[in-house]
């Protein structure tokens, strides 16, 4: 199983084989399972990390315009942010 697990994680191709009776299906199965578990568990901590990231950056953005450039215009601070916004959504969706 971990050697199914390491060869999954990394991309890579395994042939596998093992004599009649030795748990063959229930190991590929298992191991590919808990690849999968963990795969998307990593996911979605990275989805959620890139998430987080965009929202601290607007913030950022906006505390920083306020407090150092009081004359610009509000939808000049409104467009920073839908677009970082928006580069956020589209790093996701790749």
């Amino acid at each position: 199983m971990e050697a199914l697990y390491t060869a999954l994680d990394q991309g890579k191709v395994g042939i596998f084989e093992s004599p009649t009776g030795t748990g063959k299906s229930l190991s590929l199965i298992c191991g590919a399972l808990t690849w999968l578990r963990d795969y998307e568990e990593q996911m979605k901590q990275e989805a959620a990390r890139l998430l987080d990231g965009p929202e601290k950056k607007c913030d950022a953005v906006k505390e920083e315009n306020s407090s150092s450039q009081p004359s610009e215009p509000d939808w000049v601070s409104e467009f920073v942010q839908k677009k970082a916004e928006r580069d956020m959504v589209n790093k996701l969706k790749v």
